[in-house]
């Protein structure tokens, strides 16, 4: 099963990230878009059923298996966010979502958002989040911990990478942290073993919930036919 160590690149690169932030050092290679955002859902999953909290990860159909980037910079940011919204999320779901996208320059981007259920922000609150040290609320570093580095960090790889970070939030409802990075040309692969999605049926017993309307979509985006039953009775 992994761990956090499968996530975090080096201990140096987490408590100097100076390091590789500034020196141009960095990996450029293969990588799997949702082989990363799959990792970071698995990683959260220990502390989130701690707080019973539900993890998804929706990965777009437009999403290509493989991208050529800095696995480990794009691997940090989503698990920086993530391990945010468990941080900050009491009950609820945390959903990670995937997906291609157009940018206004007409250039293909990768888009990671990961929604949480937590407090929200307040609107005056937001412009200070990617500042180094600061977090929305002095409170929340007494009660979690944190040096509010995290955010930061992660603007900072997202610029690495020619891209940038967003965040939008509701109070009392909760927040969605993002960012985007550029979408090379890259091979997909699709593997050639499976059935065409699409004659498949798929019987769905799961409560009501974002966790089952995430698997809703996520199967929907494979190209199956989901159903919806409760109970086996339900379906008979």
């Amino acid at each position: 099963r992994p761990s956090s160590a499968d996530g975090v690149p080096t201990i140096s690169r987490t408590m100097f990230p100076n390091l590789v932030l500034y020196t141009g050092h960095g990996h450029i290679g293969w990588t799997t878009a949702m082989g990363s955002a799959r990792l970071a859902a698995d990683i959260i999953c220990v502390k989130a059923a701690e707080k019973k909290l539900h993890v998804a990860c929706i990965v777009q159909r437009d999403v290509p298996v493989a991208i050529i980037g800095d696995p480990t910079r794009y691997r940090q940011i989503i698990l920086n966010f993530a391990t945010n919204a468990v941080k900050f999320t009491e009950s609820g779901s945390i959903i990670i979502r995937l997906n291609a996208e157009v940018r206004p320059s007409g250039a293909r981007a990768l888009r990671c958002e990961i929604h949480d259920t937590g407090a929200g922000i307040p609107p005056d609150q937001l412009e200070r989040l990617f500042q180094r040290f600061t977090q929305a609320d002095t409170s929340t570093t007494r009660k979690h911990g944190g040096t509010g580095l995290g955010l930061a960090i992660s603007r900072e790889l997202a610029h690495l990478m020619h891209g940038d970070v967003f965040v939008s939030s509701t109070p009392a409802k909760g927040s969605v942290f993002g960012f985007w990075i550029p979408l090379p040309d890259a091979p997909s692969v699709a593997p050639s073993h499976l059935p065409e999605p699409a004659q498949i049926n798929v019987l769905l017993f799961h409560r009501p919930g974002p966790p089952r309307q995430a698997l809703l979509e996520q199967l929907a985006n494979e190209g199956f036919h989901p159903a919806i039953a409760q109970t086996i009775d339900h379906y008979r």
